[in-house]
């Protein structure tokens, strides 16, 4: 079947050769292979916008759809693969839609990122209805919000998608048409794409709610660059991140570096792909990586949010938290039950895992599973958060912790904790944070200045 064929219609009315030329060539290079190029020269700025716009539509006789793009704008290479296909699909269940308009990405004169994007009504339109309803062609600026709202006047139906197809606007000095992005919705968010491995799905929610990311899809990722993978836990992301040509960021969580080193890395040397940017945790971790010719940058993700936690109290009778996840062979409970036994006079408090197949002292209250709110609510009895692991990154237990004013006690190189080795040595290291009698301000602190630095992306 053929696919129905684009005019993409380009007013060159920026006296900027590079803008233009940038413009031109993300046009040509789209990946959707029916399309045709329309220029209106309008350097002399004899015709209005709307005059260029329907004399370019006229001439494209045998284009089913029109796509306007601003001379000094410019395309990702999927942006008409992707609208043709939204728009297909969404007139196959009702032929009344005409038009949809999707995020856009603003950029600065050079090109680079604003660091936000907007809602704003470029699209891909409908050419049968463009003839039948043409622009005002006295409007100066205006033009295309007027002709939106003359598509619900008219008994028809337009669709602003909540997503980003690839439309990347310049801001300058002396524009005409930025003027009206203040009349539409502000997304205030920064042009941030993740794909989170299976296994590290449960945290995806916490970064597109909170920090503005936008979830890409497996089958979508070889069309974007800069995408944050999060986790490499199965061998279908290993072999996404391995055939990469496009530049990707990687950020390593914790045991899926140690199954890479042990199962994947003599076969699948990542160390050798270019467009790859390493992410990690923690120190250890980049230690590892580095055993592996893999240079990594420390960073601490969070996919909560630092403003939902505060330096609570520290209570009269402080106890001690533990996590004890599903994996409890990997969380050292062993230990931790041992050391409860020695300390017969401190609460401890277990959250993760309600079915421990180990029997408790009478000093430990096994929580389960419990919520956010739950686990303030023993936040405000614990002094002590205690982490023993086989491997570890930076997990968000630690971050919640130190966030509220608590002491971190843990097996790894974390900041802002007190590394131990030896079962006696953690007892006597707990005793004494116990007894401060005040909570950790200076690494509260510090988190807030240091968690979800997005400098890297």
């Amino acid at each position: 079947m053929e696919l129905p064929k684009i005019g993409i219609v380009i007013v060159h009315g920026h006296n900027n050769d590079k803008w233009f030329q940038d413009c031109l060539q993300s046009c040509q290079m789209q990946l959707y292979p029916n399309f045709m190029i329309q220029i209106e020269e309008n350097i002399d700025r004899s015709r209005t916008i709307g005059k260029c716009w329907n004399d370019a539509v006229d001439k494209l006789e045998d284009c089913k759809y029109i796509y306007f793009v601003g001379d000094d704008d410019f395309l990702s290479s999927d942006m008409l693969f992707s609208s043709v296909t939204a728009l297909e699909m969404i007139r196959t269940k009702d032929p009344l839609f005409v038009q949809i308009s999707t995020y856009i990405t603003m950029i600065d004169e050079r090109g680079d990122q604003n660091g936000y994007m907007m809602k704003i009504p470029t699209g891909l339109w409908l050419r049968e209805w463009l003839i039948k309803y043409k622009f005002d062609e006295k409007l100066k600026r205006l033009v295309d919000a007027t002709q939106l709202d003359r598509i619900k006047q008219v008994g028809n139906k337009m669709q602003l998608l909540n997503y980003h197809f690839g439309y990347f606007y310049r801001q300058h000095g002396g524009q005409v048409t930025g003027r009206k992005y203040s009349e539409w919705d502000t997304v205030s968010t920064w042009n941030r794409k993740i794909y989170a491995d299976p296994c590290m799905d449960l945290f995806l929610n916490g970064f597109i709610e909170n920090h503005g990311f936008i979830y890409v899809p497996q089958g979508r990722i070889g069309a974007y660059d800069d995408i944050l993978i999060f986790g490499i836990y199965s061998p279908d992301t290993l072999n996404i991140v391995s055939a990469t040509i496009r530049p990707i960021k990687v950020c390593w969580c914790g045991s899926d570096l140690i199954e890479y080193r042990d199962k994947w890395s003599e076969k699948t040397d990542l160390s050798k792909n270019p467009n790859i940017k390493h992410l990690c945790l923690s120190a250890d971790q980049q230690k590892e990586l580095k055993k592996l010719n893999i240079d990594a940058t420390i960073t601490r993700l969070y996919y909560g949010k630092k403003e939902d936690w505060e330096v609570l109290p520290f209570p009269e009778n402080p106890g001690v938290l533990y996590y004890t996840p599903e994996r409890w062979d990997l969380y050292g409970v062993q230990d931790i039950i041992e050391i409860a036994k020695l300390m017969p006079d401190v609460q401890f408090h277990f959250v993760g895992d309600k079915g421990l197949i180990h029997e408790l002292p009478s000093n430990v209250i096994n929580h389960g599973v419990v919520s956010k709110e739950t686990l303030k609510t023993i936040m405000n009895k614990i002094g002590v958060y205690a982490r023993f692991t086989k491997w570890d990154g930076h997990p968000n237990l630690i971050t919640e912790s130190i966030l509220s004013g608590k002491y971190v006690v843990t097996n790894h190189n974390i900041p802002y904790t007190e590394r131990v080795n030896e079962r006696f040595d953690t007892i006597k290291i707990i005793r004494k944070l116990l007894k401060k009698g005040k909570p950790n301000k200076s690494g509260a602190e510090a988190y807030q200045k240091q968690i979800n630095d997005w400098s890297f992306l």
